[in-house]
């Protein structure tokens, strides 16, 4: 188990982490970047720029380099562009999340993100979340070019944000979405969570290397700032409505 009382600071993988990635809600992101990309590229079709995307997805592991490399598009302009479709599309992000962190951020923890997202694709996605540079420190915010999902890398990501957040391993808590993640990060020292969205991960390699799962990260920092000591007033208590706090 982690040790709440211990933790210091705590530093959050990003994709299906802080936001779940349901196969519908890839979709309607992806929809919309889409969307996004067919107001910058006149005459190219969804149907294109669907196939492209799959061919780039296998062969960087992301989506959109193919398109961004073909059109010459910036990648700022396509964030600001998907974002202006993703109100279309209804992709609204929890609101009790960023007032949880928030109030833990008001608490002292100290919060940070290392993520395989690059810029300013990291920045963009925190700032549509609701979570802004009072919550996480930009600074505090570790991104990977290398869009390969390498174990040490991650951990080397983590590692790095500790660093810069000056936490020590052992009062940090790493929270990913992905167990095979967990293991390196767990040897170099550091707490780890796990969150499940309610999935069964027993079976997944790297597993054991979770001191904690959670069904959600709102339910994570309800538990953290409880067993804190912290006092909160209606912190949450549902999942979907926005967080009435009190210090």
């Amino acid at each position: 188990m982690i040790e709440p009382r211990t933790i210091d600071a705590i530093i959050f993988d990003k994709d299906g982490t802080l936001f779940e990635e349901t196969d519908a809600l890839i979709r309607e992101y992806q929809s919309a970047a889409i969307m996004g990309i067919l107001d910058m590229v006149p005459g190219l079709s969804f149907e294109e720029a669907m196939a492209t995307q799959r061919k780039s997805y296998q062969r960087f592991g992301w989506s959109f380099e193919l398109l961004r490399q073909r059109y010459n598009l910036d990648f700022a302009a396509v964030h600001a562009a998907m974002h202006r479709h993703m109100s279309t599309h209804n992709v609204k992000p929890n609101p009790c999340l960023p007032a949880m962190l928030g109030f833990a951020r008001a608490t002292g923890l100290t919060l940070g993100v290392a993520t395989h997202c690059g810029e300013p694709f990291a920045t963009s996605n925190l700032d549509h979340l609701g979570i802004t540079g009072d919550i996480i420190d930009r600074k505090y915010v570790t991104t990977l070019t290398d869009p390969k999902d390498d174990k040490a890398k991650s951990c080397n990501m983590v590692r790095h944000t500790a660093f810069r957040m000056g936490s020590d391993p052992s009062r940090t808590l790493f929270v990913e979405n992905t167990a095979r993640n967990l293991p390196p990060a767990k040897q170099a020292g550091f707490q780890t969570a796990l969150i499940t969205w309610g999935r069964d991960f027993s079976a997944s390699e790297g597993f054991e290397a979770a001191d904690a799962c959670f069904d959600t990260p709102v339910k994570m920092m309800r538990t953290i700032l409880q067993e804190r000591g912290t006092k909160t007033v209606n912190a949450c208590a549902s999942d979907t409505k926005p967080a009435l706090l009190s210090l």
